[in-house]
């Protein structure tokens, strides 16, 4: 089997509408998903499932405008999505390499999840702007992406300022 690239979308549940930018995030994750959908590359959904993402609850449930086709969705108990989850073994089974990751929380479970793959040996990456949060009192969403970012291009992830191939 060919290495392949792999697409992980996190956390894009109803109950994180009110991110920032989050209606503009979604718009850019379909048009990755079109990409790795047409490439044939795997895709997997990953699901917060907690105290505050209850399992069928509305916002537990996935953002009904993400272009799912048949794609794996995992569930998700901590903020490390590789945590207890099999994920690693999957990917490995898919012969996945390389990652490229968008979703929510920037500072969240995007940052476990870039810094994790990056020291399970996955090649990670990121498009600049595919994850969002919510602003603090200290910061604002766009402090903390941009702050991130930053950090994941010294050596977690590459971070694509040009918005990659449609």
């Amino acid at each position: 089997m060919p290495v392949q690239n792999g697409l992980l979308v996190i956390n894009v549940q109803n109950g994180y509408q009110q991110a920032v930018g989050y209606d503009e995030v979604v718009a850019k994750i379909n048009r990755r998903l079109d990409v790795y959908h047409h490439a044939h590359h795997p895709v997997i959904f990953l699901q917060r499932t907690d105290d505050a993402f209850v399992y069928g609850s509305p916002s537990w449930e996935l953002d009904a405008r993400l272009q799912v086709q048949r794609d794996v969705i995992v569930l998700n108990y901590q903020t490390d999505i590789f945590f207890e989850t099999g994920l690693v073994e999957r990917l490995r089974h898919l012969n996945i390499n390389s990652l490229e990751v968008c979703g929510l929380q920037t500072e969240l479970a995007v940052d476990t999840a870039i810094r994790v793959g990056h020291n399970q040996g996955f090649q990670m990456a990121i498009q600049s702007g595919l994850a969002t949060t919510f602003a603090t009192p200290e910061l604002t969403a766009e402090q903390i992406r941009c702050h991130h970012e930053r950090v994941w291009a010294q050596g977690f992830a590459t971070v694509y300022t040009q918005p990659l191939a449609k």
